[in-house]
């Protein structure tokens, strides 16, 4: 049995951090991020008791923009108007759609299915499972069924 002599793995693991940071130019004490993170103790009030039905005060980020917020029904104004504050300050890093996803490349978010240009898509017939499978399925479902899972 021959056992491996030299192994460098590891040693990749320990600049991850460092490159990261500096390919993104992180700065990970900055002043946004200190307020940022003292600004969150609004968000506590958003929906922590708050039923579905309760979610029902829309508003607007911006006006020329259509920035659309959901906010808990249960609010006092002066909670409210914290919050929307707080939405307002930071509503760049909210991705409204995929396409305000700075960095992010398309292909990661989108799916397709990579075809001969002469290929025709068809739909083939369903498979079924061999018998000793059928029943190590029917046992899964039944489990999960029972679990409430399904």
């Amino acid at each position: 049995m021959k056992h491996l002599t030299k192994d460098h793995s590891l040693f990749g693991i320990d600049l991850i951090d460092e490159l990261v940071e500096d390919y993104f130019q992180l700065d990970t004490g900055g002043e946004d991020i200190s307020n940022f993170a003292g600004d969150t103790k609004v968000f506590d009030y958003l929906i922590d008791e708050a039923d579905c039905d309760e979610l029902q005060e829309a508003h607007n980020l911006s006006d020329s923009e259509q920035l659309p917020i959901i906010i808990a029904n249960n609010l006092h104004s002066e909670q409210e108007d914290k919050l929307l504050h707080v939405l307002r300050l930071h509503k760049k890093a909210i991705g409204w759609k995929l396409s305000n996803l700075p960095g992010i490349n398309p292909s990661i978010y989108m799916h397709r299915i990579l075809m001969e240009e002469e290929a025709q898509p068809i739909r083939q017939q369903q498979r079924r499972p061999n018998l000793t499978i059928l029943d190590v399925v029917k046992k899964e479902v039944t489990k999960f069924l029972a679990a409430g899972i399904i």
